[in-house]
């Protein structure tokens, strides 16, 4: 073997040391800087990443992942404090760049499979909010799944133009 491909080999596993030594002081950290949980559980269903873009409006979008660990199922209906209603629909693109929404009801969750809520399929929309939703902020929502029953989960409110949670591709 010669000098360089000793002192590489020496090197990667010197850095594999260091990673595997700081990961644990690194998820620590992670936790000690965002107050907000990212998963909630009900069942073999777990929602991921709930968020909110920020908006004065009357009326704002809610997104996230359900992963389903079971059988099928599927979210029939979600409710909030902050909101007068919340529906479940279907989010298009029109030809003019604006965003348009029609009600779609409750939506299967397929058995182990994931289902994502975002800005380009489907969302929970919140018609009478009873205030602003600001950056920073959290809402409490109680989604129900016909099998897997009620969860509570905190939905936390990202900048208005946020396209996804600031915490997107990141594990739970």
């Amino acid at each position: 073997m010669t000098a360089y491909l000793y002192a590489r080999r020496v090197a990667t596993a010197a850095a594999c040391c260091l990673f595997a030594c700081a990961a644990p002081a690194l998820a620590d950290d992670h936790d000690a800087h965002h107050e907000h949980a990212h998963a909630f559980e009900t069942g073999a269903i777990r929602v991921v990443h709930p968020w909110a873009p920020a908006t004065g409006a009357n009326h704002g979008f809610v997104f996230m992942d359900i992963d389903n660990h079971g059988g099928a199922d599927r979210l029939v209906s979600a409710a909030t404090e902050a909101a007068k209603t919340v529906s479940i629909v279907g989010m298009t693109l029109t030809s003019e760049g604006a965003v348009s929404h029609i009600e779609i009801g409750a939506i299967d969750i397929p058995a182990e499979h994931e289902f994502r809520l975002d800005p380009a399929g489907v969302a929970l929309k919140l018609d009478g909010l009873k205030g602003p939703l600001a950056k920073g902020g959290d809402l409490d929502l109680t989604l129900t799944f016909e099998k897997a029953g009620e969860v509570e989960i905190e939905v936390e409110i990202e900048a208005a133009d946020a396209k996804e949670h600031s915490h997107a591709g990141h594990n739970h």
